[in-house]
């Protein structure tokens, strides 16, 4: 090689002459370039648009990516694709199951993923019992997956409007439907049959279902008049809370120490609250869009730390108070307006956006 080694005099040789700059005509880029992602450039040669100190070809939270710790090659983004299926459960172990429309049962319960068949769908739900006995669900079948073997079940009376739905410790199962300004009606299979029950009247809406640490059913709502309900479904009241805005998405989880955690959308703002058997904590904002965007939620917990997935026509996010305080972990394969539910299992969490099964990849707080 004859010529000059440093064209553009940014003290830095060009890589053909062995040095580190891979663009010699323009100073602004160079090994010690500032480089932040969304410019689609690498103006620090390190093989990324953004700042990669670890090597692993992911950009660093720092410099706009989603590596969140990038002195670690085998930690990236908080979220990381793997495979494609229409509906996922997690049992008590962390074991996954996704389920493909088209007849496929997909588990990493050995360690990798590994397919068989399974009924054709759609089904609206997929549920794990703690054991790892499946139920998949729609408004007018239910089948059962148990040693290897699908079997049909009583199913719930045709209804396309069941929001949420549990299975217990004994099989049984439980949902709301109904809420989004309807009347909310709670029902269940646990005496054989199912049975509904109505909760409230026109005009109410659905936080959701979940179980407690023995095992029993929970549900939250808000009625006609605006008050927030958790309750044993065919008891006596939980707690209530006043003063609800009349429309939003909302969601619930129980966490192991028996906190209610809830979670309630309303124009671009986003709210959580909790209840932790004692006292309400009021609503306070866990994110605002810099414009109205009538966000959806999905809220899980790990433990006793609390999950949250907020999506619309933004790009979708999720949320962790794991660290004491709420912090943001971007989603970076989902596209706006994609729905996005968490999962959890085993101590481990799951994200399910569109279909796109993604698993956290060490970036939790």
């Amino acid at each position: 090689w004859t010529g000059n080694a440093d064209l553009d005099l940014d003290t830095h040789d060009d890589i053909a002459c062995g040095g580190g700059d891979c663009d010699d005509d323009l100073s602004a880029i160079s090994p010690d370039a500032t480089d932040s992602v969304g410019d689609a450039t690498d103006n620090n040669c390190d093989g990324v648009d953004g700042v990669d100190t670890d090597g692993d070809l992911l950009a660093s939270i720092a410099s706009g990516g989603a590596d969140c710790d990038d002195t670690d090659p085998t930690v990236g983004p908080p979220w990381q694709p793997t495979i494609t299926v229409d509906k996922l459960a997690m049992d008590a172990s962390g074991n996954r199951y996704g389920y493909e429309n088209t007849g496929t049962l997909w588990t990493d319960s050995s360690g990798t993923w590994m397919s068989s068949s399974a009924p054709v769908g759609p089904y609206s739900w997929l549920l794990a019992e703690p054991d790892g006995v499946l139920h998949l669900v729609s408004p007018s079948s239910h089948q059962v997956y148990a040693g290897g073997v699908w079997t049909a079940a009583a199913a719930p009376a045709p209804s396309a409007d069941i929001q949420n739905m549990v299975v217990d410790d004994g099989g049984a199962l439980h949902y709301l439907r109904g809420g989004e300004g309807a009347a909310v009606y709670y029902g269940t299979d646990a005496s054989g049959a199912f049975v509904e029950t109505q909760l409230a009247v026109l005009n109410s809406w659905i936080f959701g279902i979940d179980l407690d640490s023995l095992g029993n059913p929970v549900v939250c709502y808000s009625d006609q008049t605006g008050l927030l309900i958790c309750r044993n479904p065919t008891g006596s009241n939980i707690f209530t809370a006043g003063d609800l805005p009349p429309f939003g998405a909302r969601s619930m989880a129980i966490a192991d120490d028996g906190t209610i955690h809830l979670a309630r959308a309303y124009l671009n703002n986003v709210y959580g609250a909790s209840w932790n058997g004692t006292t309400f904590s009021s609503f306070s904002t866990v994110y605002a869009a810099p414009v109205p965007f009538f966000p959806k939620t999905s809220l899980t917990t790990v433990g006793n730390d609390v999950w949250l997935a907020v999506y619309a026509i933004i790009s979708p996010l999720t949320f962790t108070n794991a660290a004491g305080t709420w912090e943001s972990l971007p989603i970076t394969t989902a596209s706006a307006s994609t729905p996005c539910a968490l999962y959890s299992g085993g101590g481990e969490i799951t994200l399910l956006c569109g279909s796109v099964l993604e698993l956290n990849s060490g970036c939790a707080l």
